[in-house]
């Protein structure tokens, strides 16, 4: 993209793609009249179709003016630059987490022995722990899986015990094994 469709191009008229693309605009053709994106938008009937011209400019939409709207779709180099923006956003919010757990590692048992005794889940305690379980299970403690965002403040995600009611009903009457008899 030259500098001056980059000029062209900024944070308003991106916004305008993604609200296309949130439409179906990535999948082919939308009809679309400007008095409902610049509602959508928050702004006038005017700012809506310069925003739509600057797309088409850039090559980032293709449109189609009609009697009662026009058609709109969003070309290879509008769907590239929203996942420019994408990745962008992952970078800041996904990439960004990191997990503290607070707790110790025990012996494992059952079915989650068996799973971090197989090589590809070994290989990921390694990897994600730096260390390996070596047949052991990690026991957290209530609170012990704390989320940390890249600054180190905690997040809204907890483990442990939930002291909250249950979703489902009590179990009525007395426990039934589930082995024939």
């Amino acid at each position: 993209m030259s500098t001056a469709t980059e000029r062209a191009v900024g944070n308003d008229e991106r916004a305008a793609l993604k609200l296309l693309a949130l439409r179906g605009a990535l999948d082919g053709e939308i009809k679309i009249s400007c008095a409902n994106l610049a509602a959508d938008l928050d702004a006038s009937n005017q700012t809506a179709s310069r925003r739509l011209q600057r797309l088409d400019d850039a090559d980032l939409l293709t449109r189609e003016t009609v009697g009662d709207g026009q058609w709109v779709a969003i070309t290879s180099a509008g769907e590239r630059d929203l996942r420019e923006a994408y990745a962008v956003y992952r970078r800041i919010f996904e990439e960004a987490l990191a997990v503290e757990l607070a707790g110790s590692v025990t012996g494992g048992m059952g079915e989650g022995h068996h799973y971090i005794t197989l090589p590809g889940y070994a290989e990921q305690f390694v990897e994600r722990l730096g260390y390996g379980l070596g047949g052991r299970r990690p026991h957290l403690r209530p609170g012990g899986l704390l989320p940390r965002d890249r600054r180190g403040r905690g997040t809204n995600v907890r483990a442990g015990p939930r002291h909250r009611p249950r979703t489902y009903p009590p179990r009525r009457g007395p426990a039934r094994s589930h082995r024939p008899r």
